[in-house]
């Protein structure tokens, strides 16, 4: 029989690892709009997530909620779990191809569609946001002229 490596078990207690007992140092994160303990005194990054995430995310949504289709039911129908329909929407996950397909499925339309929509969506965000700094730029050049 093999022993038990040092550490993992000690003589007078339950196997417990000192990364994960009660003594281990726990730090909150730096990042994030809330600090989350980590057990090994680290820091946990926040995801980070792109434009096309969130437009992805919206894409769902709206084909979603034009269906009147709750996250459950289209995770039933897509094979997803409701909480990973969740993150998509709210853009917090990159979902694979196959994810893709597998929301195309529970939507009951192509995937292209999916995509074009989300190609819609980002194109507008970034429009939006170019007449915002546009905007912007004005106003302070008009702040200069004064």
């Amino acid at each position: 029989m093999l022993g038990t490596p040092p550490g993992l078990a000690p003589k007078d207690g339950p196997p417990v690892h000192e990364k994960y007992s009660a003594t281990a140092s726990v730090a909150p994160a730096t990042q994030g709009p809330f600090p989350v303990p980590t057990l090994t005194g680290g820091t946990m990054k926040t995801p980070k997530h792109s434009g096309r995430h969130d437009s992805f995310g919206g894409a769902v949504r709206e084909t979603r909620a034009r269906r009147s289709l709750s996250q459950e039911e289209l995770g039933a129908r897509a094979r997803l779990h409701r909480n990973y329909v969740g993150a998509i929407e709210r853009g917090e996950i990159n979902p694979t191809l196959r994810v893709l397909y597998k929301l195309a499925r529970g939507l009951e339309l192509p995937a292209w569609e999916i995509l074009k929509l989300t190609d819609e969506r980002h194109n507008e965000r970034i429009h939006a946001r170019s007449l915002e700094r546009l905007a912007q730029a004005q106003g302070a050049a008009k702040v200069v002229r004064r």
